[in-house]
């Protein structure tokens, strides 16, 4: 089947970091179908019912969490960055929304002060040429209401630096330093 490449690729890219052999096995199924329709829904990436269903219950399980996705794909991402003689780490940050009629708590607003959601900032590392490494951090950002505005500057400042929008910046930082170690 056309899936299999990409099983074969994705069960390379991640090492086995659950103490579960099952939730290992998902993780490559469920990568495996991200990388064959990447940019598409849960839905429409998975083959049937029962995958979608899979996918559902591997993402809501509680050892799932971006860290620990990560900390699968470090290994192959710090086997490509030792294999070239220059790194670049470039930030970004994207818009994550949660579109639904209620308040969800923990989410922010996000450009539109209607939407809600959170703010997804990601280090990845790039050779000179623009050849993608891989992932090396994410932080996930909530902007409080009270901070829109441009009579808000006093509430965006307000915070300790450590607990800013801002400190997404830094963390990037970290992370290169991280990554150079």
């Amino acid at each position: 089947s056309a899936a299999m490449p990409a099983f074969d690729r994705v069960q390379r890219e991640f090492a086995p970091v659950f103490n579960d052999a099952r939730l290992n096995r998902r993780s490559v199924r469920v990568a495996a179908a991200r990388f064959v329709a990447s940019g598409a829904s849960d839905a429409a990436a998975s083959a049937d019912d029962a995958a979608r269903q899979g996918a559902y219950h591997f993402m809501n399980h509680a050892d799932c969490t971006a860290e620990t996705l990560l900390a699968a794909h470090r290994p192959a991402l710090l086997d490509r960055c030792r294999a070239v003689p220059a790194i670049l780490l470039a930030g970004d940050t994207t818009e994550l929304p949660y579109v639904q009629r209620q308040e969800i708590a923990g989410m922010g607003v996000l450009s539109k002060a209607r939407a809600q959601g959170l703010f997804g900032h990601v280090s990845y590392a790039l050779t000179p040429d623009g050849l993608p490494l891989g992932v090396v951090d994410l932080l996930y950002l909530s902007r409080p209401k009270e901070t829109i505005g441009k009579g808000n500057r006093a509430g965006r400042y307000a915070a300790p630096p450590a607990e800013r929008e801002s400190r997404k910046w830094a963390q990037t930082l970290d992370a290169a330093a991280a990554l150079r170690r």
